[in-house]
């Protein structure tokens, strides 16, 4: 897959992944910024699992029925979100996974819809 990197030069998806194992750490940081950017600005939706779940939304092409959960944390925050305290915001950003657990209904039952 090919698509157009922060810089605007195409960029070769699998290319990059698979040669990022022979990078110098530099360029593993680079490369994985700008494969970062380019899931954000291109992807619908995107899980990402390492001992906990991480779910990455492109707002400009994804909205919630209810709206996003803390989204006034969102933009003081520049999208990286401090951890929930509030009962509430937990269960709203654990819903944020529902599509992704085999249970795509959860999706339209829930208010997820293109904007």
């Amino acid at each position: 897959m090919v698509l157009p990197g922060p810089d605007g030069k195409p960029v070769d998806v699998d290319k990059v992944l698979n040669q990022m194992l022979y990078m110098s750490e530099d360029e593993v940081k680079k490369a994985a910024s700008d494969l970062v950017w380019i899931a954000n600005e291109n992807a619908f939706g995107l899980d990402w699992f390492q001992n906990v779940t991480g779910t990455w939304f492109n707002m400009r092409t994804t909205k919630m029925a209810k709206g996003w959960p803390m989204q006034d944390q969102i933009q003081k925050y520049n999208r990286d979100m401090p951890l929930p305290t509030d009962p509430e915001d937990i269960e709203r950003i654990a819903e944020t996974n529902f599509g992704f657990c085999n249970n795509t209904i959860m999706m339209i039952m829930q208010g997820w819809m293109p904007n």
